[in-house]
């Protein structure tokens, strides 16, 4: 393991440090290499920089991986149409991590109706 990758583990995943770090591993490691760009992604979806995230998700192709965490993105970014067709497709493909994301989204979407509910009263 590089050094930078092993302080970017001291920090821990899903930390801003850790994201940051990874980042520039890869900028400058491996630019072009799927994996490393789909874990970018995920790290910086996990820090809340979502146009971030989309960046590195282009680099990894027309999948059902990229499509399950554009699906993710989707409905972090309050366009649950949005996510719920590519997270169909995503599930459609086999996927299993699709299945959270769905959950999310019905949770998103009951959580939706109620609040409605709730501004009408």
């Amino acid at each position: 393991m590089q050094p930078s990758a092993q302080k970017a583990q001291s920090y821990g995943a899903g930390s801003a440090e850790y994201g940051n770090i990874m980042l520039e591993i890869i900028s400058k490691c491996l630019p072009d290499d799927p994996t490393a760009n789909l874990n970018a992604a995920a790290a910086m979806i996990d820090n809340g920089e979502y146009a971030t995230a989309k960046r590195y998700l282009s680099k990894y192709g027309d999948t059902p991986q990229v499509w399950n965490n554009m699906g993710a993105i989707l409905l972090l970014e309050d366009d649950p149409d949005g996510a719920q067709a590519l997270l169909e497709k995503v599930s459609a493909a086999g996927i299993k991590e699709a299945a959270h994301n769905l959950d999310k989204l019905k949770k998103k979407r009951a959580g939706d109706i109620r609040m409605k509910r709730y501004q009408q009263q």
